[in-house]
């Protein structure tokens, strides 16, 4: 299994730039990276995850998975179930209750428009 840090680092080469750049421009402590490449930490905080990841240009998965790493450059449309949910799960995780059950009503009434788009659609 490749580790976070190798991955980010493979990154960083592949984009041209240092650790100590991507930490600097991110707002990352220098010591998170040195606590990965040490392997006293293993994973990353979902926040810093979908910093990282956004950064480069490759979604949160990619950065987490095991395997070898991908850059890929995802416009809005590319974007799969899974790094949208990993992304809105960051995203919602300090909102309220309140706000989330309403963020959930919002994915509902979209959902149901964009139903009844596909079905007039599909009668025209």
């Amino acid at each position: 299994m490749a580790l976070i840090y190798d991955r980010i680092q493979q990154l960083c080469t592949e984009k041209g730039i240092s650790g100590g750049k991507m930490c600097n421009d991110l707002g990352i402590s220098r010591s998170t990276m040195t606590e990965l490449k040490m392997g006293r930490i293993t994973t990353l905080k979902l926040e810093k995850a979908i910093m990282i990841a956004e950064y480069f240009g490759v979604s949160a998965e990619t950065l987490l998975q095991e395997g070898d790493t991908k850059t890929l450059d995802k416009s809005p449309e590319d974007i799969n179930f899974d790094d949208f949910t990993y992304a809105l799960a960051g995203e919602a995780r300090e909102l309220s209750i309140e706000n989330k059950e309403k963020l959930l009503e919002m994915a509902k009434f979209f959902k149901q428009q964009q139903t009844k788009a596909k079905n007039n659609q599909e009668k025209q």
